[in-house]
């Protein structure tokens, strides 16, 4: 009975997802979302770390411009896969 079950899982699934776009579609929007949240909470937690350890002030002035404008970069990024996130999943009419 497990192995059946588990060869209906293994094989039905993908099978079910190739066969009804539409569901594949729901499936992966609502992962995206939840791996985006994931990816901002560790961002979030890796900058709070970094702006509050000892590290910070035995860097120079320009490796603290760079840490910032590589941190503005990934944060832009993020907003805009956010926002390409945010508009897929708006209703469309």
């Amino acid at each position: 009975m497990k192995r059946a079950a588990l060869l209906l899982l293994f094989a039905g699934v993908p099978l079910l997802l190739a066969l009804v776009p539409r569901l594949r579609r729901a499936l992966v929007r609502r992962v995206r979302l939840l791996l985006l949240l994931y990816v901002g909470a560790i961002l979030l937690t890796a900058f709070a770390t970094g702006f509050w350890s000892s590290r910070l002030s035995s860097l120079s002035g320009g490796e603290i411009a760079l840490a910032l404008a590589g941190m503005a970069l990934v944060l832009l990024a993020f907003g805009a896969v956010l926002r390409d996130t945010l508009n897929d999943r708006a209703p469309r009419g």
